[in-house]
């Protein structure tokens, strides 16, 4: 792309470090019926997250990597994607929305309903459980974020 004249830029849509954890943990719970312990899942994670920024840092360089906050601007990702394209010249006038993640009370309920099963009977539960949360628009009542 550079022998072209392009400069290639990224659009990073990062997450605070607790959220990204959970979703890093709630995947394996709902799509590959895990049932390790939140608190086990972090002490095996390694810290990916600053040495993959440094090496799209290191790839792009600073003006060409383009970091954006989900949480602060989860309503406009794609309206911010679309301008961070240098010279593409439109806007797209589709309203995209991210998906809801599950809550931690959600990734616990399925995290236990899976330890209930023997390893290889896990998987079409687990499925058919976190697919049947996430296709509500918000939490059940009482699987909701608990506020202190």
């Amino acid at each position: 792309m550079r022998s072209a004249g392009l400069e290639p830029h990224a659009i990073l849509a990062m997450r605070d470090c607790g959220e990204c954890a959970r979703s890093a943990y709630g995947q394996p719970v709902k799509r590959q019926s895990a049932a390790q312990e939140f608190r086990t899942f972090l002490g095996d994670c390694p810290p990916n997250c600053p040495v993959r920024l440094r090496a799209l840092d290191r790839h792009f360089g600073p003006d060409r990597l383009h970091l954006v906050h989900c949480g602060r601007n989860l309503d406009r990702l794609a309206g911010l994607f679309f301008r961070g394209l240098p010279g593409l010249g439109c806007m797209p006038q589709v309203r995209a929305r991210a998906n809801r993640s599950l809550t931690a009370r959600e990734i616990e309920l399925q995290r236990v309903m899976n330890a209930a099963y023997p390893l290889e009977q896990r998987a079409r539960p687990a499925t058919f459980a976190s697919d049947a949360l996430l296709a509500a628009d918000r939490p059940p009542r009482g699987l909701r974020h608990h506020r202190r």
